[in-house]
This record gives structure tokens, C-alpha cells and sequence, in this order.
């Protein structure tokens, strides 16, 4: 009787030995005895605050137990460019990269949000330049979300609002003694903070209550109002405007019910977009904010005219 069994060639046989190992290393890495891993992808570029935010080369990037060096003019390319980097296998919750220029000492640099599970959108790394952080706790003693946090030195203010878990990130602070302000509707705190180069971690800042129920609105060092271009009196409620720090969107707000919008930034270079539906983007002229537009004086005016979509 004739067999219909085919004996397989030596490349088959090989294809068929490989391809079962695979399969049987797969079996076992899904078994409850070994240690899994949680995957990590970290990209982002370096920046030096004191010479005018231009990319970082050759600097050597450690995030979370890893670390990988900014590619330089020599070796980048248009999918790295100069300044960039890219860690596998951080360590999930970090939120501090040290940078070490040759040459140089080394810098620690927060950032937000901290390192997750899987790809982790691109972060910028500004060097030479303060940095301050902590936790806002409530009069109860339980993280406060949402507290707006001030540091003011003697050149302008910083902003932010704390995340879920009450912790803040102030950036673009200059050296030296600072007062750092917090608050959430009536409670607030004062504390005086020592800025260096660098991140510096304050710890913990505790709210009390404060029975003034209806304090002064804080003052801005940037303001406008976005119009129609069509009707100068159409003033735009809820559109979103970004400010730009040497062509980085550093923050982003929206305009109130009669179209004003207000930032509190250091001084600076900057730009604003304005994006609303039905119109082409708005991009004002860079400007520059100096001492003259902090508080007590007068912010800078920068209102933005959008044209309808035809």
C-alpha cells in the first residue's frame, strides 16, 4: 500500500524545531513561577535654560534605573533629533531624571506625569534652570487636588495646580529665596523656599483655614482678550489658548465668558496660540515679558483677533 506521508526536507525540519521552541518558551513565560517585567518606553529631549533652551548633546539621560545619551549633531537623524533620547525599561512611578553633561555635574530634573506602564508620551528636560516640588495637604490632613500653588521671586511668579495625589511641579524657577504660596477655596499656606539649580522636593505643605471666604483674585503677568475679526465686540468664551516658551507649549487655558484669559509666568520669551472651532488658528508676534509686567505693576496685553473658517 502507498503512504500519502511526506518525509519533510531539512529546511522544513529545521523551520519546525524552531518554531516549537517558540512556542514552548512562550508556554513557559506565562506560567506563575517566573518575575514579569513591566515594559517602559521614555523618549524626550534635553534643554539648556541658560543658553537660550537649545538642545542638549551628548548628555547622558538616567530615569528610573536606566539611562541613555542624547544623540548628537553627528548622529541624529530626522526620526532622532539632535538632543533626544529614548529609555526602555524605566522604572514605573519615577518622575526624576538625572542629566550629567561631560564635563559637568550632574542635574536632577522632574517631570510630569510620572513614568508609566507602556509608551510614555515625550518629556523636556531643562537644564541649569530651578525646579520646585512637594505635596499640598488639606487642613485635614488628606492630599489636596486642585490647590493652585505660587512661588514668586524677584523677578516674576510660577503657577500650577496639583494633580489627584496633591503634588505640584513648579518649573522655569531662578536661584535663590522664594516665597511659595498654596490655596484651596478659603484654606491657604506661605513657606519660604531656598531655589537651586536643579529639582528641589519641599515635602509636604499643610492648608489652614482662613475665614476671609472671598480673597483677591491673583494677579496675572499676561493677559488679553480673543475677538472675532469680523465684529471686534464678539467677545470668545471657552476657546483655548496656549502659551508658547521659545516654541514650547509650556501652558494652556481658557477664555472666560467675555472672551479674557489670563497667564502667571516668569520672565521670558513668549507666544500665544488661540484655537477655536469655526476659525483658523490665531499666533500672536513673540514677545518678551519682563519685571515691568509683574505684579504690582501692569501685565502684558496680548489680544488675539481669529478669522471664520470660509
Amino acid at each position: 500500500m502507498e503512504s500519502n506521508v511526506q518525509t519533510p526536507t531539512r529546511r522544513e525540519l529545521l523551520w519546525m524545531l524552531g518554531f516549537g521552541s517558540i512556542a514552548i518558551g512562550a508556554i513557559g513565560c506565562g506560567g506563575g513561577g517566573g518575575s514579569k517585567t513591566t515594559k517602559t518606553t521614555v523618549s524626550g529631549i534635553v534643554r539648556n535654560a541658560a543658553d537660550n533652551d537649545i538642545e542638549v548633546e551628548g548628555a547622558t539621560v538616567l530615569i528610573g534605573g536606566k539611562s541613555a545619551v542624547t544623540f548628537t549633531r553627528d548622529n541624529a537623524s530626522v526620526a532622532n533629533p539632535v538632543g533626544t533620547f529614548l529609555i526602555n525599561d524605566a522604572l514605573v512611578g519615577a518622575f526624576t531624571a538625572t542629566v550629567t553633561v561631560p564635563g559637568k555635574p550632574a542635574q536632577t530634573v522632574a517631570f510630569q506625569p510620572p513614568v508609566k506602564a507602556g509608551a510614555n508620551a515625550d518629556i523636556v528636560l531643562i537644564i541649569n534652570i530651578g525646579q520646585v516640588g512637594g505635596r499640598v495637604l488639606a487642613p485635614n490632613g488628606t492630599p489636596a487636588a486642585d490647590a493652585f500653588v505660587s512661588i514668586t521671586t524677584d523677578i516674576g511668579s510660577v503657577s500650577a495646580v496639583t494633580d489627584s495625589t496633591g503634588r505640584f511641579l513648579l518649573e522655569n524657577v531662578l536661584e535663590g529665596t522664594a516665597e511659595l504660596t498654596a490655596s484651596l477655596g478659603p484654606a491657604n499656606a506661605v513657606k519660604t523656599v531656598n531655589v537651586v539649580i536643579g529639582y528641589t522636593d519641599i515635602g509636604d505643605v499643610s492648608l489652614v483655614d482662613d475665614g476671609n471666604t472671598n480673597p483677591p483674585p491673583t494677579a496675572n503677568t499676561i493677559t488679553g482678550t480673543v475677538t472675532d475679526s469680523t465684529n471686534a465686540a464678539t467677545k470668545l468664551a471657552g476657546v483655548s489658548v496656549v502659551l508658547l516658551r521659545n516654541e514650547i507649549q509650556v501652558e494652556t487655558t481658557t477664555t472666560d465668558a467675555n472672551g479674557k484669559y489670563g497667564f502667571l509666568r516668569p520672565v521670558g520669551t513668549y507666544r500665544i496660540q488661540v484655537l477655536a472651532t469655526g476659525y483658523l488658528d490665531g499666533v500672536s508676534d513673540v514677545f518678551t515679558l519682563t519685571s515691568a509686567n509683574t505684579p504690582p505693576n501692569a501685565p502684558k496685553v496680548i489680544d488675539i483677533s481669529l478669522v471664520p473658517r470660509t
